[in-house]
């Protein structure tokens, strides 16, 4: 791949300044335009989590909804491109179906591929320590063999109406920009780990605030949002820059 796209948390499901329906047209316009403009060989896209406000897949169910944005990750997958899911602390819960039925890869949290040459941590961020202990206790609980399968026994009306009370919750505990705090732990996280390895790159998400800077030898990104900023980060094969969809 020459060009590798990365973005994150679109929260589709969930309404914020622009309802859901038109962040996911807004979407579903920037993957047509790679779609249209770009070769499928040498473009990737990387969806780092929380690109769903809530995802689970039943035996014969998924959440209804995001037909459009599904769909155009299946056309744009059968069409050659390479799309890489990371699951966000709320779309964690997939079991084949992305991969199965829209072509997407799913790949594990933290991911380190090598791309032309460089290499890459790439993270949703929810897991960056330290955290705090409701922080380490709902980690550990989502991604518990046991509590996934209890909740598959729920039934999905029931299920995505307790998840999406959740993640209303998990919303309004959200301040609209990150506090220092919360942007320095990303930076003091990459500091450790130059320490024991190095990475050219540190691509992350999940405080929904877009940056970019340089830590020693290595660049440092948060790719924003899809609720508010309409951020994502493009690596053109030696750097890497964050711009804004515009549309």
């Amino acid at each position: 791949m020459k060009q590798v796209y990365f973005l994150s948390d679109a929260h589709l499901g969930a309404d914020s300044k622009l309802t859901s329906r038109q962040r996911e047209l807004k979407l579903v316009r920037f993957l047509r335009a790679i779609k249209d403009q770009l070769s499928p060989t040498e473009t990737g896209i990387v969806l780092l989590g929380d690109i769903f406000d809530f995802w689970y897949e039943w035996k014969y169910s998924v959440p209804n909804g995001f037909i459009r944005l599904l769909g155009t990750l299946a056309e744009m997958t059968d069409s050659g491109f390479n799309i890489f899911f990371l699951p966000g602390n709320h779309d964690q819960w997939t079991f084949g179906y992305l991969s199965m039925e829209v072509g997407i890869k799913v790949v594990p949290d933290p991911w380190t591929p090598e791309i032309n040459s460089k290499k890459f941590f790439i993270s949703h961020g929810h897991k960056v320590p330290p955290l705090s202990i409701s922080e380490r206790f709902t980690n550990a609980l989502f991604e518990s063999s046991i509590a996934r399968r209890l909740f598959k026994l729920i039934h999905p009306d029931l299920g995505i109406w307790i998840a999406k009370k959740w993640s209303h919750t998990s919303r309004q505990n959200h301040p609209p920009s990150p506090p220092p705090k919360a942007i320095k732990k990303y930076e003091n996280f990459v500091m450790q780990m130059e320490n024991t390895n190095h990475y050219d790159f540190y691509i992350f998400a999940h405080l929904h605030y877009p940056i970019i800077k340089q830590i020693g030898k290595s660049t440092y990104v948060n790719t924003g949002d899809w609720l508010t900023h309409f951020t994502f980060a493009i690596f053109d094969g030696n750097t890497i820059k964050l711009q804004k969809w515009e549309d």
